[in-house]
């Protein structure tokens, strides 16, 4: 288990971010198989801030096969499932279900997890989110008929920045449809007034030793806040108290 230790290094983190970052640093190295999911709740709080300091807890973002770096068999249909803020692609297993590979099953479709740092603006996501599928997509063992995105929660805003930055790509021109879970995209009435994150760590018991951190907004949190999926959505403003135009 990693809340016990997890809450003591996190104590005063406010005050000294950089100490306890060190100290996070310790922690996720020796997590085990916890060590993904902490990551990407460490990242959906305080991603801005470790992207910004070259921290290698950081998280990069990549398309995964199968939620794991290893080679699959690839058809003609790509799905893309693009996880919600401070989760990682292991969201989208559940109880030994694997939506991806149902979906696969089912619908002959080839899926891909995508791994992002959460705690960045959306927009810049979306960019880095159509260049790595522009690179997958280009490299495609056998032509692509379709693609299909599914977003769940920020994953929503993150696959709508990537479709709205996207045109003239080659899997643009592929995309298909556009699924989307439990977004909410015009912003958390509830985050805005200040409860949002909260919930939020309380919520995922990976996060939830996390919750001293809340007074803390990531941009990624703050895009959540609003809704906000372009630069133009928050580029100047202050996302405790200015809403986007």
């Amino acid at each position: 288990m990693v809340t016990a230790p997890t809450y003591g290094a996190i104590r005063g983190v406010t005050s000294v971010l950089d100490l306890a970052l060190s100290k996070l640093q310790l922690l996720v190295d020796q997590a085990g198989i916890e060590r993904g999911p902490l990551l990407a709740a460490l990242n959906g709080v305080l991603g801005d801030y470790l992207a910004a300091t070259d921290s290698a807890l950081a998280i990069q973002i990549r398309l995964l096969p199968g939620g794991a770096d290893v080679p699959s068999t690839a058809g003609g249909r790509l799905l893309v499932l693009v996880h919600g803020s401070s989760l990682d692609e292991t969201c989208w297993l559940r109880n030994g279900h694997d939506h991806g590979a149902s979906l696969s099953q089912d619908c002959g479709w080839s899926p891909r997890y995508l791994r992002y740092n959460s705690g960045r603006h959306v927009s810049d996501t979306g960019c880095d989110f159509v260049a790595v599928l522009e690179e997958s997509v280009r490299a495609w063992p056998r032509p692509l008929d379709e693609v299909v995105l599914i977003g769940h929660n920020m994953g929503g805003l993150v696959a709508r920045s990537a479709c709205a930055t996207g045109e003239g790509h080659a899997w643009r021109s592929k995309l298909r449809a556009l699924i989307i879970l439990g977004t909410l995209h015009y912003g958390a009435p509830l985050e805005r007034g200040g409860n949002w994150i909260d919930v939020l760590l309380e919520s995922n018991r990976y996060s939830k030793p996390l919750g001293n951190l809340g007074k803390l907004r990531s941009a990624g949190v703050a895009d959540l806040r609003y809704g906000n999926v372009r630069e133009a959505d928050h580029h100047g403003r202050d996302a405790n108290t200015q809403p986007p135009g």
